[in-house]
């Protein structure tokens, strides 16, 4: 099947602007890895183009819940196994049990951004107060 033509515009403007916003995403994950004193799970890597820059944390309502009181609000949505969490698992394939360490850890997971609207100062302020926190 052909794609209609206004959502072969939109792709074609995605893929003109997409080693920009890769090389942006890229950025603002170093910074995260820079920035945080906790919850990094490994360390920065040059072959992620990092849709979010996760980290990992005990209590991670409490957390953002927490954040949201100083104005940064993260996205919740992709703490399961599978994304977003809120998926319906029977459509998915998913066996529950098969990969049990990605079912511990996922609810403990959260995602920071890393998307264009995010700016180096954004990435500071949301580590510093991480740091804070945590």
């Amino acid at each position: 099947s052909t794609m209609p033509n206004v959502l072969a515009e939109l792709a074609l403007k995605q893929l003109e602007t997409l080693n920009i916003n890769i090389v942006h995403r890229k950025s603002i994950a170093k910074v995260h890895d820079e920035s945080l004193k906790v919850g990094k799970l490994g360390s920065y890597s040059e072959n992620s183009a990092y849709m979010r820059y996760p980290i990992r944390v005990d209590e991670p309502r409490k957390l953002t819940s927490q954040l949201k009181k100083q104005g940064i609000h993260l996205d919740s949505s992709w703490q399961g196994v599978i994304a977003p969490c809120d998926s319906d698992m029977s459509t998915t394939g998913y066996k529950q049990g098969s990969c049990p360490n990605a079912e511990r850890l996922a609810p403990q997971i959260i995602g920071l951004p890393t998307q264009m609207e995010v700016t180096v100062e954004d990435a500071r302020r949301i580590a510093s107060a991480i740091n804070t926190l945590t």
